[in-house]
């Protein structure tokens, strides 16, 4: 998840099919999850909208990194001028 409405939607499904969600931010989800049953309800779920379970720590690694470059994008200042037309 690399965006506020990206967070959103797997959200609002999560909900949807009575998952507890506990925690969620940018790349990561923290859920109560007792039984196969609702991990096979949540793979759905995050495949339908692009997304997918990482579980090799290099990825992990990988997509951590993914978000701490996203977060500090975020803050830079950017000073990016729109042609003329665009406005």
């Amino acid at each position: 998840m690399v965006c506020d409405r990206c967070i959103k939607v797997i959200s609002d499904e999560l909900g949807d099919k009575n998952i507890v969600l506990l925690e969620i931010e940018l790349g990561r989800l923290k859920l109560d999850i007792d039984d196969a049953l609702e991990k096979n309800v949540l793979i759905p779920i995050l495949e339908n909208n692009g997304f997918s379970l990482i579980k090799s720590p290099e990825k992990q690694l990988v997509e951590q990194i993914k978000i701490e470059l996203i977060k500090l994008l975020k803050k830079l200042p950017l000073s990016l001028s729109l042609p003329m037309y665009l406005i």
